[in-house]
């Protein structure tokens, strides 16, 4: 019973520890805009490492420290749920209190001899972590203010402490070799990633919310047994070979997407816990180190995590002089690097984590709404657009509210909308699905164009038929960001040709006139024609006169205010940096309005197009 106790100590801290992650990045890019740079590095450094560093040997050091540490991670995870919305200092205490957790869980389940068993407890809550989000459809509970959200943070507080005060790790205090603790780093990066990242596996592989879910619980499921099965015999040939696949299949999450990922998610993770339980079992005949040595290397793994984290999310707009694709298979060569050298086996058994592992997937397959939405039909005589830039539905205090996103679509009854900067996986972004997450309760069907990556780009969501024409990959240009745009016919006789678009930030003219151009060859002048998105482009700028010069106009020049800006906070005062553009000719057009909201950077625009004849 107290090693059922402790595996679940182990997995509620871990899962709760994912959903803090899934709060600070968002929190830290906001930090990021409003203060700069150094000072998220700063927030980052001392709620991921200096936190850690400083209280975990302390708690180390009393008698039952590792209840303390679990008890202050329900506290914290109790906090960010009823404090909304979640200011930037609990975002950091959530971190703080749970990389210490951690940390203690760790270092205590190794000095009893139960290392093994505490990495395959780390397995089972980040399947419990995947359940919850699944069960949300990756818009984290701890984000909303439900009775079903509420009720997922009090029952985690309380299993927490539960588990904590029952739980007592067997065997006697041993001081083990330090080093291998590092290995927790590199491990939580391919997990928040790729392996536990639902909506990565969505957007990678066109899988609905229901079959990420699947792929990343059979995931752990597979991991918890491998581990368990490799654990005993520990072989070099089991270990490098781990390693292997472990490093082939983060390749393949970073480099492709389609089948390849669906098969390479479940493999990583079964390989990425295998890895991590050779690594934290007690090494045979190593070099022993005390509990403040096994603090500081799992210390420089976190710091490794972050550092990691940060380049390849920030490559995106700043792109580094190595592929974006080093950091995560860096991260995995390093993770498989640490079980290299020779380790004892130790006594190991599945069953106390798989049976909270089973409890976690009867989560979604109890909550999550996996029935069929009705087949759009037909097209109407006039059709109502809305296209926003919804800034992956994070708001202007870093707030993950994709709830006002979709309570303003529904406010606005469109037809069709056209969405830029829709995250579908991005930390930065909380990795949720905004697409499927919007479209499944909006009722409609979905077009997507990836941009920056697969987890980052633009939508068409309609209510009638959608005939996908193509996506376009523009000109990268001067960059530093790639661009897309995504083309498709909407509803049938005479139907809508609708483009989404976002062009080059910046001042950038020449790019965006490159990326204006190929737009335009989509189009041949010939159908009736909507093109809507962020442009990135003012009034009187040379790009419009493009866009004027071939025969499209502006909605909100022709039947709107032209001095109304589209920026939530505007820069100068007609600060227009969204359109709506028309054939006008085969287009007519009318209720243009701008909407107020603060769901985002930039404001909504909608308007009533009718093809004429």
């Amino acid at each position: 019973m107290r090693r059922m106790a402790w595996t679940a100590a182990v997995a509620v801290v871990t899962a709760s520890l994912m959903q803090a992650l899934r709060v600070a990045f968002p929190l830290l890019y906001d930090v990021r805009e409003d203060a700069g740079a150094s000072t998220a590095v700063l927030w980052a450094l001392v709620a991921f490492v200096v936190a850690p560093a400083m209280l975990a040997p302390i708690l180390l050091r009393a008698g039952g420290g590792f209840r303390v540490a679990v008890v202050g991670v329900a506290i914290a995870r109790l906090a960010e749920q009823l404090v909304h919305p979640i200011p930037v200092w609990l975002g950091a205490v959530s971190v703080g209190t749970g990389m210490t957790a951690l940390a203690v869980l760790v270092v205590v389940g190794r000095r009893r001899d139960r290392g093994a068993e505490t990495a395959i407890a780390i397995v089972a809550g980040l399947a419990l972590d995947a359940a919850l989000l699944g069960a949300f459809e990756t818009w984290d509970a701890v984000w909303q203010d439900g009775p079903a959200a509420i009720t997922v943070a009090v029952v985690l507080a309380v299993a927490a402490v539960v588990a904590a005060s029952a739980a007592e790790p067997d065997g006697d205090r041993l001081d083990v070799d330090a080093w291998p603790l590092v290995a927790i780093g590199p491990f939580l990066l391919v997990q928040l990633l790729f392996v536990q990242n639902i909506a990565f596996t969505t957007s990678s592989t066109g899988a609905p919310i229901a079959g990420g879910v699947a792929l990343v619980l059979l995931g752990s499921v597979l991991g918890v047994l491998a581990a368990s099965w490799a654990i005993p015999r520990n072989s070099g040939a089991v270990r490098r070979g781990a390693g292997v696949v472990l490093v082939a299949a983060v390749g393949a999450l970073a480099l492709v997407q389609g089948s390849s990922a669906a098969v390479a998610v479940p493999i990583a993770s079964a390989a990425a816990a295998v890895v991590l339980t050779v690594a934290l079992s007690s090494p045979a005949g190593a070099r022993r180190n005390g509990p403040t040595a096994q603090v500081l290397w799992f210390v420089i793994g976190i710091a490794l995590f972050v550092g990691a984290a940060f380049a390849y999310q920030i490559d995106i707009d700043v792109p580094l002089p190595v592929p974006r694709a080093t950091w995560p298979i860096a991260a995995a060569v390093a993770l498989a690097a640490v079980v290299v050298r020779r380790h004892r086996p130790e006594p190991v058994s599945a069953v106390p984590a798989l049976i909270p592992l089973i409890g976690a997937i009867a989560v979604p397959l109890l909550l999550l709404d996996v029935g069929s939405r009705p087949d759009p039909v037909g097209a109407p005589d006039t059709y109502r657009v809305l296209d926003w830039n919804i800034h992956t539905a994070v708001d202007g205090d870093g707030q993950i509210v994709l709830g006002e996103v979709l309570d303003l679509i529904r406010s606005r009854d469109p037809d069709v909308v056209v969405l830029q900067e829709v995250g579908r996986g991005w930390p930065i972004a909380g990795q949720s699905d905004d697409l499927q997450w919007l479209a499944r309760r909006l009722d409609m069907g979905h077009a997507w164009a990836p941009a920056a990556d697969g987890q980052f780009g633009n939508a068409i969501l309609s209510r009638f038929p959608i005939d996908l024409d193509r996506v376009i990959a523009l000109p990268y240009g001067e960059g530093p960001q790639e661009r897309s745009a995504i083309a498709a016919t909407i509803g049938t006789d005479p139907g809508l040709f609708v483009v989404g678009v976002h062009l080059q930030h910046g001042d950038r003219p020449a790019t965006r006139a490159d990326q204006i151009d190929a737009v335009l060859d989509v189009w041949g002048g010939t159908d009736a024609w909507l093109l809507a998105g962020d442009l990135n482009m003012q009034p009187g700028s040379t790009e419009v006169g493009r866009l004027e010069e071939i025969g499209l106009t502006s909605v909100q020049d022709m039947v709107g205010d032209p001095t109304a800006p589209t920026a939530r906070d505007p820069v100068t005062p007609d600060d227009r940096v969204d359109w709506i553009w028309v054939t006008s000719d085969t287009l007519e057009v009318a209720n243009f309005a701008i909407v107020r909201s603060e769901a985002s950077d930039h404001l909504p625009l909608v308007a009533d197009v009718t093809p004429r004849g």
